[in-house]
Order: C-alpha cells, then structure tokens, then sequence
C-alpha cells in the first residue's frame, strides 16, 4: 500500500466477504447479523498496493498495482475464481490472524474468510474488476 493510504471495510461480514479472517465476533460464519460496524483496516492486504476493488453481495476482489487479483467471501458459484477447501479456510483466516473458527455448522457455500491470489489469472495482469451476485470480471492489461 502506498504510504499513508489504507483499505478500510466494514458492514455484512458473515461469509468472509470483508476479508477480515473471521466472520464476526460472537457471530457464527453463515449468520446474517454478522457485521462490522465500523470502519476496520483490511491487514491482510496491508502489504499490497491495492488500487482497484468491487463488491458483489457476498464476495470481494481486490487489484493491486502490480496486476494481482485477490478474492473474499462466498464461492458457491465459483465467483471468487478459485478452489476453496476446509484446508485453506482454515490457513487464510490464520493468515489474517483469525483467532479461532466457528464450530457450527457451515453456511451452503464454500467460503474464504481472507483475500485469496487468483493464481489463475497470473500470466494476464489485471487492471479492473468487477462484482456481481454471483458472478466477477476481470480486465486485463
């Protein structure tokens, strides 16, 4: 990031789609009263000049100046352009220092509660995005 500029996210957390590494504290994954109501750094991305992003209900991607595209939230429709597994939930959100998972069960999708590479689209370079429903965009250079 460049010096002095942050990514702050807040609102509807319960599917990861904010990328804080959980859900919301004292709030299970998958349950709609999950929020963040203030505006919080988004530290997992701290590292990255992020220069681009878009929200979708449930999921959100991120650009950064060196044509990277990450990703967040609610995969049930393949939006966030990559594999999601019970094993990587877990790293990512241990990644963005997660302090523990929710036992209960998970919502119908499969989830990132953190930013994820899309390695896919590595050899392109992106330089926009942009979030529907169900769905994501990418523009490449």
């Amino acid at each position: 990031m460049r010096p002095g500029v942050r990514l702050l996210v807040w609102g509807r957390a319960d599917l990861g789609q904010l990328g804080l590494g959980q859900a919301s504290e004292g709030f299970p994954v998958g349950d709609a009263g999950a929020a963040v109501p203030l505006p919080t750094p988004l530290e997992a991305l701290s590292g990255k000049d992020v220069v681009g992003f878009a929200a979708g209900p449930f999921h959100s991607a991120f650009v950064t100046a060196d044509g990277e595209l990450y990703t967040t939230g609610c995969n049930d429709n393949g939006q966030l352009g990559r594999r999601i597994t019970p094993a990587n939930i877990a790293a990512a959100a241990a990644a963005a220092g997660a302090s523990s998972t929710s036992s209960s069960s998970p919502p119908a999708c499969s989830y990132s509660l953190a930013p994820g590479h899309v390695t896919a689209l590595e050899s392109y370079g992106v330089a926009a995005v942009g979030c529907g429903g169900a769905h994501t965009l990418a523009l490449t250079d």
